[in-house]
């Protein structure tokens, strides 16, 4: 369950286990978060969605929608590259907010971040040939051309 949430559903959670009566560091090792993190948002020391490091360019939102679009690509057979996933995040930042890169879209420290993010759910693969030739071998049409080739030969 840790691997597949944001950082800030995953405190969300956490302080749900809170209020059903596990201890903090038991919710804390369920969802998998920092046991004095927790209690920083416990005690209010800090907001639920603080976060360390630079302000987020993507909300949680639109990280799920690019993490989605790229998954439902992968399981069509195309590959899950990191120059897909720059241009999935440049589509969605053109709307003029702004960027901590130029028009080249994140880089790769960025990216690395990313996909440590949703570890459980993204990695970099790439296309094989070969599975694009097995999906046109079901096709029928595709089949029966085959075979009438042959035939003429």
């Amino acid at each position: 369950m840790a691997l597949a949430l944001p950082v800030t559903e995953r405190y969300e959670r956490a302080l749900q286990l809170r209020a059903g009566g596990l201890s903090v560091r038991e919710a804390a090792e369920k969802v998998g978060v920092s046991k004095s993190a927790l209690a920083r948002r416990i005690t209010g020391e800090c907001s639920v969605a603080a976060r360390n490091g630079s302000r987020r360019v993507l909300s949680d939102d639109e990280e799920r929608a690019v993490v989605d679009c790229c998954v439902h690509l992968a399981a069509a057979g195309f590959g899950f590259t990191m120059q897909l996933l720059k241009e999935k995040v440049l589509q969605i930042c053109a709307d003029g907010r702004e960027v901590p890169w130029g028009s080249d879209g994140p880089g790769r420290a960025w990216a690395e971040a990313f996909l440590q993010r949703w570890k459980g759910t993204l990695s970099i693969r790439s296309c094989r040939i070969y599975d694009s030739n097995r999906r046109a071998a079901d096709d029928p049409e595709e089949a029966q051309q085959y075979f009438d080739r042959v035939e003429v030969v």
